[in-house]
């Protein structure tokens, strides 16, 4: 094979050589000075298929992926896998001819195959100085095959991992719920435990704890306070005449008016019966001046319990009709100071100075003058 002296390069098409069984390409381009005038001869190659079959088997296709040697005009050269009804044929390109003899850098186009006649997804990549192409194609079948396992793997996992978080989720929910209803029967039961039933006042427990508070305050900040025990005069004859509901009824009205009558401060609990305690707290450092105080106090306490009470009852038959019911009070107060405090004693003294005012003619206000 010769190259023309005009022509730049020129490279045969696929020659076969039947009896020794190999496969040639021939290339050959003119030798020329740096001023590219004079013309001194003929560079002469041949490239032995063999190379490629030995290059091509290198790569790692999958399924049914093929890679092959065209030349410029299409026409298949070298084919892998091998496939001797390729060889020589020209492919179908969906770019055209001219594109990829124009372009230097590696591009993907399509191609139908000459073989059965299908469209292919197609790599090109051209071969610098050579009209030659390595072409890297793919089954769309194949491929869709693929993406469609793939598909159906993350979605499977999708819908794994979602189902998994709503469980969560959920979960979660059933534990919230749960302990918020562990949070609503612990105060329940702690309201029962501590709180008075008929009037939901502290009852004995809760006013011994805030006694106790009481106490260590004064302790630490010097300050006298005051325990009021008073117990309602004349209950007994409106249970007689009405029953035990309108005296619920009326002891309920009295445990309102006694926590409208103190500080926020202040307990005000109910010991059972008629009997209701008031712990005053944080009075004064002089014991003439805190007895004042606490002194003020009980009347206004005493005002507000000997204020009518408004009740609506029901007969027998369901009918409610209204009474009105007049109530006082007795009340023993007893001092108490951080130093000489002591539970025990201050109930006792409050009791004494409670059955000296029911003593008097009730309604009445006595301290514990003895001293703690």
């Amino acid at each position: 094979m010769a190259a023309h002296p005009h022509q730049e390069r020129h490279c045969s098409p696929r020659v076969d050589d039947t009896q020794n069984r190999n496969l040639w390409l021939f290339c050959a381009r003119p030798i020329r000075l740096q001023d590219n005038s004079a013309f001194h001869g003929v560079i002469f190659a041949e490239l032995h298929l063999s190379y490629l079959d030995h290059l091509f088997r290198n790569p790692e296709l999958t399924g049914r992926n093929t890679i092959a040697l065209i030349d410029a005009d299409g026409q298949w050269l070298f084919h892998h896998p091998e496939a001797a009804d390729a060889i020589g044929k020209k492919i179908e390109m969906i770019a055209l001819d001219e594109e990829i003899r124009d372009r230097e850098q590696p591009f993907l186009g399509a191609l139908i195959s000459p073989l059965d006649g299908q469209a292919q997804p197609a790599a090109y990549h051209p071969l610098a100085d050579f009209p030659y192409t390595i072409v890297v194609t793919a089954i769309l079948e194949d491929e869709f095959r693929q993406w469609r396992f793939q598909r159906a793997i993350y979605l499977g996992v999708g819908v794994l991992v979602t189902g998994l978080l709503i469980g969560l989720a959920l979960l979660a929910l059933r534990l919230a719920n749960a302990r918020n209803q562990l949070a609503v029967q612990a105060m329940q039961l702690e309201h029962r435990v501590l709180y008075d039933k008929l009037t939901s006042l502290p009852n004995r427990d809760m006013l011994d704890e805030r006694l106790d508070q009481a106490i260590a305050a004064s302790k630490h900040a010097g300050l006298y306070g005051a325990l009021l025990l008073i117990e309602l005069d004349y209950l007994k004859p409106l249970n007689d005449a009405y029953g035990h509901t309108a005296g619920d009824r009326l002891l309920i009205e009295a445990g309102q008016r006694l926590l409208h009558s103190v500080s926020e401060v202040d307990t005000v609990a109910r010991l059972g019966g008629a009997e209701f305690v008031v712990v005053l707290v944080g009075l004064k450092d002089d014991r003439d001046i805190s007895k004042e105080h606490a002194l003020a106090i009980a009347k206004k306490i005493r005002g507000f319990l000997s204020e009518p009470y408004h009740l609506t009852l029901h007969s027998v038959t369901g009918v409610p009709f209204a009474i009105e019911h007049h109530c006082s009070s007795s009340t023993g107060i007893a001092l108490f100071v951080g130093k000489d405090a002591h539970q025990s004693e201050i109930f006792k003294h409050a009791d004494t100075a409670r059955r000296q005012a029911k003593e008097a003619g009730r309604n009445m206000i006595r301290f514990f003058e003895s001293g703690l």
